[in-house]
């Protein structure tokens, strides 16, 4: 199987990195252009093959083909790229873990981070293998997927509760009773909407990567 790159910010790799997240969001690209025409042949998604779709020609005539195709199929391994520093003794600093450089303070750091489209694969050090992939609205996400999204760890103490802690169906995803925390699906659209602007608001079509992390790939590059 195929080893490809994806980036992440350093909200995602710590929510990987602590177990938190098995899915992914990205959008389709192109977006099918005729609303509720999708035929989603799932079977050709887990093989890796293209999906076809109904589309529409700009005459308004509905009988145009659109090919979509997943950028990571089930059994690829993912490298993930992130902010990171590569002067450091020959070592990596990953912005992730700390907002200073690992051998000097910030923000006069040694080295200046670098984005991570820059990130070589000797500076990598995490890798996902993906386990499935489908598509489907945006909206049609579950509390279950949200909490698969990395959110549902609570991390803030509630303000209204007398023990400090958010009422239990907060952690079931349904939001807080006590305080009026929002519901998961709720948090995870005001994320996506900030990723994505109008995105939420069109209900867009998304592939949902799901994977699990695994080991550096046999004769991956190093520093040295």
């Amino acid at each position: 199987m195929a080893i490809k790159p994806i980036l992440c910010n350093g909200n995602v790799v710590r929510a990987i990195l602590d177990g938190r997240q098995t899915q992914d969001r990205r959008p389709v690209k192109p977006q099918p252009w005729k609303e509720n025409a999708v035929d989603i042949r799932r079977s050709a998604a887990i093989a890796g093959l293209p999906v076809v779709v109904e589309s529409c020609m700009r005459n308004g005539v509905w009988n145009e083909k659109q090919r979509m195709v997943p950028k990571y199929a089930p059994g690829d391994t993912i490298w993930v790229r992130e902010t990171f520093c590569d002067g450091c003794g020959g070592d990596a600093c990953h912005r992730a873990d700390t907002d200073r450089c690992g051998k000097t303070g910030f923000p006069a750091c040694c080295h200046p981070w670098k984005p991570s489209i820059h990130m070589p694969k000797w500076a990598c050090r995490l890798w996902l293998r993906v386990t499935d992939v489908r598509v489907q609205r945006i909206q049609d996400i579950s509390i279950e997927d949200c909490i698969a999204e990395g959110l549902g760890h609570n991390e803030t103490p509630c303000p209204v509760r007398a023990d400090g802690l958010h009422s239990e169906r907060w952690y079931d995803g349904e939001g807080c009773e006590a305080c009026g925390a929002p519901p998961l699906d709720g948090e995870f659209s005001n994320l996506w909407e900030s990723l994505y602007p109008g995105s939420w608001g069109r209900n867009d079509w998304v592939w949902v990567y799901e994977f699990e992390r695994t080991e550096r790939p046999a004769g991956w590059p190093t520093a040295d």
